[in-house]
């Protein structure tokens, strides 16, 4: 037993130690040495094994051996509340802003994909709807806009192709009116951010809609990366070729990240309210997350309950869409992420109130 003991607690420090490399991205981007960007994948694979350590040395009565595993994950016990939450939703007022965000996949995922996600938005009551991966025609009346527009009444929308015949990428519906909107540049032309100021009821809110850059992976990478979460690890080619796309897409969003936070509301302007929203194609653990958790509350961390998960496919398994609000003038008061199989997300509905 001694000798099992031994090897246990080996094995106990190599996944402390993993677990602590998991921690690396969150807090440094090295442009040198960009691969370490991954680590940040595996952070709750080693949370659980820690986790379970935890439990194994409880059971035997080894405190001091439980003591590795505890401290490691304590050192960012603030992770924990982005994988898993257990917040109170605050009750359901009238004067509340609801806002729906939601990556519906061109409305391609299933046959019935464009009427159960219209049930969707009328069911949900959402004053503001954000959608990415967005597809339609502008006057076909069996299509998104124009059921969205003239049957659920959305009357203000704002899209970067004003006045066109098609709708595609990112757009921004609302049942109050928009005094504003702009689109952002970006270098990164596979990506969109533009923001609507929308006049709500409770005062004036910017809705920013982003969709930051993808990990670009085709069904031919999804199906390899399938075989590698199953232990084949044969197709070294692949293998190579996921990590490289998905090391180019974290920095390039690390970049976008920089530029939108640089254009944020400060100074005089520092309590105006707004809302980052949208499909970030990050993971809570990663430098991209972290830039806008140090400026922004996350709505899933204040309130959201149980196991974060928004993207309903083969990789990434985590919270990759967001409604991020700004902190001095927005109360969020309940989130909810609603496990739909419409697209190759799930939507997220959240409700806030503006601080008077």
């Amino acid at each position: 037993m001694f000798i099992v003991k031994k090897i246990l607690f080996f094995i106990n420090i190599l996944l402390g130690l993993a677990l602590l490399a998991t921690y690396i991205p969150s807090h440094v981007y090295l442009d040198s040495f960009p691969y370490l960007t991954l680590l940040s994948y595996w952070y709750p694979v080693f949370l659980v094994l820690n986790v379970l350590f935890v439990v194994v040395w409880l059971f035997w009565g080894a405190w001091l051996k439980m003591l590795l595993s505890v401290a490691v994950i304590a050192l960012h016990i603030n992770f924990i509340p982005r994988l898993i939450n257990f917040s109170s939703q605050d009750e359901v007022e009238d004067n509340q802003i609801c806002i729906l965000s939601y990556n519906v996949l061109g409305f391609n995922y299933c046959d019935n994909a464009l009427d159960s996600i219209i049930s969707l938005v009328s069911q949900s009551k959402a004053d503001i709807v954000v959608f990415q991966d967005f597809s339609s025609l502008a006057k076909d009346k069996t299509q998104a806009h124009y059921r969205m527009t003239q049957v659920l009444k959305y009357k203000y929308f704002y899209h970067v192709n004003k006045g066109g015949d098609a709708f595609r990428d990112c757009i921004i519906y609302s049942k109050y009116f928009i005094r504003k909107a702009e689109r952002l540049k970006d270098v990164d032309e596979t990506t969109t951010m533009f923001y609507a100021d929308v006049a709500t009821p409770q005062g004036d809110l910017r809705v920013y809609n982003l969709h930051l850059r993808s990990y670009m992976l085709d069904d031919e990478n999804k199906e390899a990366f399938k075989k590698i979460t199953h232990g084949d690890m044969s197709d070294k080619s692949a293998s190579k070729l996921i990590a490289s796309k998905l090391v180019l897409a974290d920095t390039i969003r690390k970049h976008q990240a920089e530029r939108l936070i640089a254009s944020l509301p400060s100074g005089d302007d520092k309590t105006k309210p707004f809302v980052l929203v949208g499909d970030f194609n990050s993971t809570p653990f990663s430098y991209v997350y972290k830039q806008f958790a140090e400026v922004c509350q996350d709505s899933f961390v204040k309130k959201g309950t149980g196991i974060g998960g928004t993207y309903n496919g083969v990789f990434p398994a985590f919270r990759i869409d967001y409604l991020f609000a700004q902190k001095e003038s927005i109360i969020i008061n309940s989130y909810e992420c609603k496990a739909k199989d419409f697209s190759d997300h799930y939507p997220i509905i959240v409700r806030l109130s503006l601080k008077q």
